[in-house]
C-alpha cells in the first residue's frame, strides 16, 4: 500500500481491498496518517463501490460518516461501471466523436 507520505499533493485517491473488512482496515490507516498531518478526507466527496458480478451492499464509514454505494463512478476522466466495465466510458467517447461530426461539440 502507498503511504500518504507519498501522496503528498495526491486529491483523487483509490483505494481498493478484496474484502469489506480489509477496505475499512486501510481506509481507517489512510485517515490515521492524514490526521498525523492535519489533513482530512472529505466525506462528502468520498464513495464507494463495489466491483463485480455478485455484488452486494457494503457500509464503510469515514469518522463515523458512512459512504455513499455507487454504481457508476468516474475516476481520472474514465468511468468505472459495478460490474468493472468501462461501457460507459466508450459511450461518453462515441457521444462526444459523434457531436463533433454534426457540428455539435461537447
Amino acid at each position: 500500500m502507498v503511504s500518504p507520505s507519498e501522496c503528498a499533493f495526491a486529491h483523487d485517491l483509490m483505494i481498493c481491498a478484496e474484502r469489506e473488512k480489509d477496505l475499512q482496515t486501510n481506509l481507517e490507516l489512510w485517515n490515521a496518517e492524514l490526521e498525523i498531518r492535519n489533513l482530512k478526507i472529505n466525506v462528502a466527496k468520498s464513495e464507494e463501490m463495489v466491483i463485480g458480478k455478485n455484488v452486494k451492499e457494503i457500509k464503510i464509514k469515514i469518522n463515523n460518516n458512512e459512504l455513499e454505494q455507487v454504481n457508476v463512478y468516474k475516476y481520472l476522466g474514465i468511468m468505472i461501471q459495478r460490474e468493472g466495465s468501462m461501457e460507459a466510458k466508450l459511450n461518453e467517447r462515441i457521444t462526444k466523436a459523434v457531436g463533433k461530426l454534426v457540428g455539435n461539440p461537447r
